[in-house]
């Protein structure tokens, strides 16, 4: 028999606006958080789950990524790369080394 879930404590993930790195970040802490207290463990099923519950402005912008494979660490992985702000290395580099000439004597 199949197991009835309740996700109605669960908005869908909004993702028009600004910040959506922050957003999704906590969005999905809490997806997770209902996925543990729910005890479903089968990958596929957790995969189905998210994309049910995120809503159909996530669910777009999953059908359009490549390789986001059969499982719920890989559909994952491939949302933290389009949600989340991408880091810009050379710049943080830069900055450190900044940082390290203004520091006054002691």
């Amino acid at each position: 028999m199949a197991k009835v879930l309740d996700v109605g404590s669960i908005s869908a993930f909004d993702t028009r606006g600004t910040n959506i790195g922050v957003r999704w970040k906590k969005w999905k802490k809490q997806f997770e958080y209902y996925i543990v207290a729910s005890g479903i463990t089968q990958a596929a099923q957790k995969r189905a789950i998210l994309l049910h519950v995120a809503g159909p402005g996530l669910q777009d912008i999953f059908e359009t990524l490549s390789g986001t494979g059969d499982t719920y660490d890989e559909a994952i992985v491939k949302l933290d790369e389009y949600l989340m702000p991408k880091k810009n290395v050379s710049h943080d580099r830069r900055m450190s080394v900044s940082y390290t000439h203004l520091t006054l004597p002691t």
